[in-house]
Order: C-alpha cells, then structure tokens, then sequence
C-alpha cells in the first residue's frame, strides 16, 4: 500500500481559525456564565414580569379568574378581591424571578423555597390544592392552573438570537 503526502492550502484559512478559536472562547466557561446571567438570567425575569402583570401570556394562557370564595377570603385578609391574581404578598414573584448560574446551566428559580412557596409554585403550575394553608378550612375544590413559568418558541428564538450576537459581536449585547 502507498501513502501519499497531500497538502492543501486554503485561502482565509488563518481568517477562520481565529473567528473559531474567538468562538470557543465566548462559548467557553469564562464568558459562557456572563451571557447566561446578562441576557438570558435577564431576558426570563421580564418575562416573569410579564406574566405577572398580564396574569397569564402568548406561552401559558390567560390565567383563570378567582372564584368568588377566593376573592372573599383575599377581602377578608386585605387583599384585592380579584387582582391580582398570584401575587397576594408578591413572595411567589420574587421567589420565581431569582436564577442562579453555573458555567453554562441558568437555574430557575435559583434560591431554595421554603415549602408554603413550593406548594403555591406547584398549585399555579398544575392546579390542585396547595399542601400548606393560609386558611383554616382550605379551599373546598383544587385550584385551576395558572402557570408562572414557561417557555415558548418565540423565547428560545430570542434566547438564540440573542447567543449570536454574543458569539459574532465581541462578547456584547
């Protein structure tokens, strides 16, 4: 058997051996947890934002309206009887809004909860009836969903535009 000896000479190829090796950095462990924290972190809280404020989006729906015994018992403790809905002390919010980074995972919520909000983040999610009470009797039928977190096509599409202006303009938004 021969073995032959090709050489190729590429023109540009210097020109794109730096543009991947300025890749691998950005998309490295150094700069990967800045994009995460700068624009995705930031990207997912507004739109918790904005679930909140529109009580449900284009990803969960519209959220269902509290039945009058809710709203009784949100009067009875202070509260607006009917809005808004899931932010009674605004706790839930917060708590959903927190993230943390690890090299190039975003953790959502990014604090441990204590059980009332984990209970409350499972009953908005899936319905049903929370495991901890503000209430003594409880509600009488599970609560509806009334999802908090969510993600939708036009969110992986922001978050993906949003990774290549980070790779293709320096390391910037």
């Amino acid at each position: 058997m021969t073995a032959y000896d090709v050489t190729f000479e590429v023109e540009g190829a210097d020109e794109a051996l730096q543009k991947l090796l300025i890749m691998q950095m950005r998309l490295g462990p150094v700069q990967m947890p800045h994009f995460m924290r700068t624009m995705v972190g930031e990207y997912l809280q507004a739109r918790v934002d904005q679930r909140f404020e529109g009580e449900g989006d284009d990803v969960v729906g519209l959220w269902f309206q509290l039945r009058n015994s809710t709203r009784a018992i949100r009067s009875r403790q202070g509260f607006g009887a009917a809005h808004p809905i899931n932010r009674r002390t605004g706790k839930l919010h917060d708590w959903v809004r927190t993230y943390k980074v690890n090299n190039s995972t975003l953790t959502m919520p990014g604090t441990p909860g204590d059980a009332q909000l984990k209970s409350k983040l499972k009953v908005a999610q899936v319905g049903g009836y929370p495991t901890t009470q503000g209430d003594r009797l409880g509600p009488s039928m599970p609560a509806p969903p009334r999802p908090v977190i969510g993600l939708g096509w036009n969110d992986a599409a922001a978050i993906v535009t949003g990774l290549e202006r980070w790779v293709t303009n320096g390391g910037t938004l």
